[in-house]
């Protein structure tokens, strides 16, 4: 629990794991200045260490690990102060799976891989990746599942059976606020009561998401999140 001003903020987040905070590289931000800007005002809510995940996409976003190194550091010129570490949210598909084969994928903290679906249909390809990352000794992490309609018909069974092959779940704060329709919030909630659910992150990409999260971590609603172990608590 923190305290910020005159207002309660219900749950403490420390390490945001989930964010499109690297200016220029994907569909998240585009500036260094608003960066840093998005940066200081995480700070404020308690984030203590962030994790930045910019899309590795193919054909539209296929950022290498130089690309993301390159801006990262001068990210972290801006912020001196800050920690920040870099990884990628790799787009399931043949192209990022031949990467894994030739080891040029880029944890979050260490081991951590972030992975996510077309939001159109799963990949016929995640769960050889989620199988070739274990092998690799990574951890696979699929970035929020709640979001995959795909799935809505029998989310529950399909996550049970990718966490028994080894892919922990992330779910969205934001999906957790409502922020993408009542039918993802509902599922992000019954998820995480599952038990299930191993992160949760911003996936922040712009200013507007960082104020809708800000007002979350204010509500009573964010309260529920501390009976769950979370891995970034």
């Amino acid at each position: 629990m923190g305290w910020f001003g005159s207002r309660k903020q219900y749950f403490s987040y420390r390490h945001d794991m989930h964010a499109h905070l690297l200016p220029g590289l994907d569909d998240g931000v585009k500036t260094l200045e608003e960066a840093v800007k998005l940066v200081e005002k995480m700070r404020k809510l308690g984030i203590e260490h962030f994790s930045l995940t910019p899309h590795v996409a193919y054909p539209a976003m296929p950022n290498s690990i130089e690309d993301i190194q390159t801006t990262l550091a001068i990210l972290k010129k801006a912020c001196p102060e800050v920690p920040i570490e870099a990884g990628a949210e790799y787009r399931v598909g043949e192209e990022v799976f031949q990467l894994a084969e030739e080891g040029k994928m880029l944890p979050f903290y260490q081991q951590y891989i972030l992975i996510e679906n077309s939001f159109l249909a799963e990949s016929i390809h995640l769960e050889s990746l989620i199988f070739l990352l274990r092998a690799k000794g990574y951890v696979p992490v699929l970035a929020h599942p709640e979001r995959y309609k795909f799935y809505y018909n029998h989310f529950l069974e399909k996550c049970q059976d990718l966490v028994k092959k080894g892919c922990l779940l992330q779910v969205n704060l934001l999906s957790l606020a409502g922020f993408y329709g009542k039918e993802t919030e509902k599922i992000a909630w019954q998820l995480l009561k599952s038990g299930m659910v191993s992160f949760v992150g911003s996936d922040a990409h712009r200013m507007n998401y960082v104020e809708a999260l800000e007002d979350f971590l204010y509500s009573r609603a964010a309260d529920k999140l501390n009976s769950y172990p979370l891995l970034n608590r």
